[in-house]
């Protein structure tokens, strides 16, 4: 019995505080390399208030796995960017555009 209840406190919290992220969040998912890049301050403001906050998201090992998620969703939008939403490849494209396209994801 103890143990659902721990159990319930737990997602309940996490809920809380991955809901409170969730608008920081959603950038990734809509925006390019170039407007993504002004809400990382924020997400990384909101991550560290919700390891300093949370009773269970508060481990070196949860943060780390919400930061590898983070870090992935910023990889693939720069991968569609650079692929214009997997149309062309980089070898179908100016050797500049992809260039530029490529300085602007590692801004």
């Amino acid at each position: 019995d103890n143990w659902v209840t721990f159990s319930e406190n737990e997602a309940s919290d996490n809920v809380k505080y991955l809901y409170a992220l969730q608008r920081y969040l959603e950038p990734l998912y809509r925006m390019s390399p170039e407007t993504m890049t002004s809400y990382l301050p924020s997400l990384l403001y909101a991550i560290r208030m919700t390891y300093a906050m949370s009773r269970f998201l508060n481990t070196a090992e949860r943060i780390t796995t919400l930061l590898v998620k983070v870090t992935n969703q910023m990889l693939n939008t720069c991968i569609l960017y650079l692929t214009e939403n997997n149309t062309k490849t980089v070898w179908q494209q100016k050797k500049s555009e992809v260039i530029r396209k490529m300085c602007v994801c590692t801004r």
